[in-house]
C-alpha cells in the first residue's frame, strides 16, 4: 500500500513498474495523485484502488501490459489521464478497467489504444463528465475488442478541434438511451472495419460547429450510422464529409428525425466539402423528419465536392413511408427512392 498525507500527490520520474504479482493501491482513507513520467509496466501486477483509492492518475508514457491488471472499481472517482507531448501506445495482455479516461496530449499527438479496455462510469453525465474525455491530441481505437459505449444521455459527447477520434481495426463506439448527441468541432475518422454505431433510442443527433474543423473520413468496410439526424449547429456550420472508400456503409436517421427545423443530412455553406472518392458509394437517408413544416432533410451545397461514377445516396427504406425534402445547389451523385417515399 502506498501511505503518506492525506491528499498526498506521487510523481514518479521514469517508469513505474508493477511485477509478479505485485499489487499497487492505497489505503481507503488516502486519496493520492500519481504523476508517472515514463510508461506503466505491468508484468502480471496491478494497479488498484479501494474505497479511497486515487483522485487522479496521469500518465505521460505508454501502458505495456503482460497479464496486468488495472481495477479502479472501487473508487468511480479515479481519473486516469493520458498528458504529454509523445505518441504512446496501450498495448499487451491483461484486464485494463478505467472509470473516466482523459486525452489530453499535444494537438496532433497520438494515444494508440492496441488492447481492449473498459470504462466503468456512467455515460449519462454532462459533457466534461463523461467516461471518455477527449481535450486535446488523437484517441486511436485500434483493436476490434474494444466497444465503448461514449453517450447515454445528458451532455454532448464532444469532439472538441484540438482533438480526432480515429476508430479502427474493428474497434467499436456507441451512444444508447434518448437524446445522446455528439457535437463535433474536430476529425472522426472510421476505418477498417471500425464502427461508429450512433444510434440510441430516439433523438441520437451529430451537430458540428462553424469552426470549419470538424470532418468525417470514412474507409474501408467502415459503419457509420447515425440514429437521428447530423447538422450545423448553427447556421454557419461546416463539414467536410468524405466516404473515401465505397466498402463503407453510411446509414442517416435509422431511428428517427424529429427536429424539423434541422436538415436530416446537411453538408452547406462556404468552406465545407463533400467527398464520395470511389465509384459506386453509397449513403443511405433512411427518412424524412417527423415534425411540421420541416426545412428540406436533403441540404447539400458543398463549396467543394467530387463525387466518382456510380455514387448516389438512397433516400428512404422498405419498412417505412416518408416525405422528403431536397435543397442541391451542387451537382450531387444518383438519388433513388426506396419504398413509399416520396421528394418535395
Amino acid at each position: 500500500d502506498l501511505k503518506g498525507d492525506q491528499n498526498g500527490v506521487i510523481e514518479i520520474f521514469g517508469d513505474l513498474v508493477v511485477r509478479n504479482n505485485g499489487v499497487l493501491k492505497t489505503p481507503e482513507a488516502y486519496q493520492l495523485g500519481i504523476t508517472v513520467h515514463g510508461d506503466l509496466i505491468l508484468d502480471n501486477g496491478s494497479v488498484e484502488a479501494n474505497g479511497g483509492g486515487f483522485r487522479y492518475f496521469d500518465l505521460y508514457g505508454g501502458i505495456l501490459s503482460s497479464d496486468g491488471v488495472i481495477d479502479f472499481s472501487a473508487n468511480r472517482d479515479v481519473v486516469f489521464r493520458f498528458l504529454g507531448d509523445d505518441n504512446v501506445a496501450v498495448s499487451g495482455a491483461g484486464t485494463l478497467g478505467f472509470n473516466r479516461l482523459i486525452i489530453d496530449k499535444k494537438e496532433g499527438v497520438e494515444v494508440g489504444f492496441e488492447a481492449p479496455f473498459t470504462l466503468n462510469a456512467a455515460a449519462d453525465g454532462t459533457t466534461d463528465d463523461k467516461p471518455f474525455l477527449l481535450k486535446s491530441g488523437i484517441a486511436r481505437l485500434n483493436h476490434t475488442d474494444i466497444d465503448l459505449t461514449l453517450n447515454s444521455g445528458g451532455g454532448d459527447f464532444e469532439i472538441p478541434a484540438t482533438a480526432q477520434l480515429i476508430v479502427d481495426q474493428g474497434a467499436t463506439v456507441r451512444a444508447s438511451g434518448n437524446e445522446s448527441s455528439l457535437f463535433l468541432d474536430g476529425a472522426l475518422v472510421v476505418d477498417n472495419e471500425g464502427e461508429f454505431l450512433w444510434e440510441g433510442a430516439g433523438d441520437n443527433h451529430i451537430k458540428y460547429s462553424a469552426s470549419g474543423n470538424a470532418s468525417i473520413w470514412l474507409g474501408k468496410d467502415a459503419k457509420f450510422y447515425v440514429g437521428s439526424q447530423l447538422f450545423r449547429n448553427s447556421e454557419g456550420g461546416i463539414l467536410n464529409f468524405t466516404q473515401a472508400n465505397a466498402s463503407s456503409e453510411v446509414r442517416i436517421a435509422t431511428i428517427d428525425a424529429p427536429l424539423a427545423t434541422k436538415g436530416v443530412f446537411e453538408v452547406l455553406n462556404e468552406g465545407s466539402s463533400f467527398t464520395q472518392s470511389q465509384e459506386n458509394s453509397v449513403i443511405s437517408i433512411w427518412r424524412g423528419q417527423s415534425g411540421s413544416n420541416p426545412v428540406p432533410a436533403i441540404r447539400y451545397n458543398p463549396s467543394t465536392w467530387s463525387v466518382a461514377k456510380g455514387s448516389k445516396m438512397i433516400v428512404g427504406n422498405a419498412a417505412t413511408s416518408s416525405s422528403v425534402g431536397l435543397y442541391a445547389d451542387q451537382p450531387m451523385g444518383g438519388l433513388d427512392l426506396v419504398g413509399a417515399t416520396t421528394l418535395d
